[in-house]
């Protein structure tokens, strides 16, 4: 029987065993105990990444925090940049020129890694929880408008 989190001075006055019984026997096992909770630890992780509510709890929870990061930026409020109150932007200094010219300037990117990666943890979430059309349906989609409409020919 497994007691989790129980140190030794409780496993020993479960038992009614000498704690030094109980701490002889975990260091003489302390290997294969190691093994077995590596392989237990391995079995739970494979579980719950195969269980859809928890694929989908990690796909929302990065989302949640991109979604933060864009925020965050939307309410930054230290640019004026044309865009950044969209939290779409990065704002980066940037040195041009060199020597006694140089000068350090502004620069603003649209963020296109953020944008991406959120529709792709999007895409993903859809395509788990099955919502994205199937190439099939979409070309069905066509055959019965043809097929409702009477149309024998080619549409488009």
């Amino acid at each position: 029987m497994y007691f989790r989190g129980a140190v030794p001075s409780q496993i020993a006055a479960k038992f009614d065993v000498e704690y030094s019984t109980v701490k002889r026997f975990l260091d003489r096992h302390a290997e294969e105990i190691t093994k077995l909770n590596a392989e237990a630890t391995a079995q739970l992780d494979a579980l719950v990444i195969a269980d859809k509510v928890e694929r989908i709890s990690a796909l929302n929870e990065i989302w949640l925090k991109h979604r933060e990061l864009v925020q965050t930026r939307a309410a930054d409020k230290r640019y004026k940049e044309p865009g950044y109150s969209t939290g779409l932007m990065t704002h980066s200094l940037k040195a041009v020129g060199s020597g006694p010219f140089a000068e350090i300037v502004d620069e603003y990117k649209y963020d296109a890694a953020v944008v991406s990666a959120i529709t792709d943890i999007q895409r993903k979430a859809a395509e788990e929880l099955g919502q994205l059309p199937k190439s099939e349906q979409t070309i069905n989609v066509g055959v019965f408008v043809r097929q409702v409409a009477g149309y024998e020919g080619e549409i488009g």
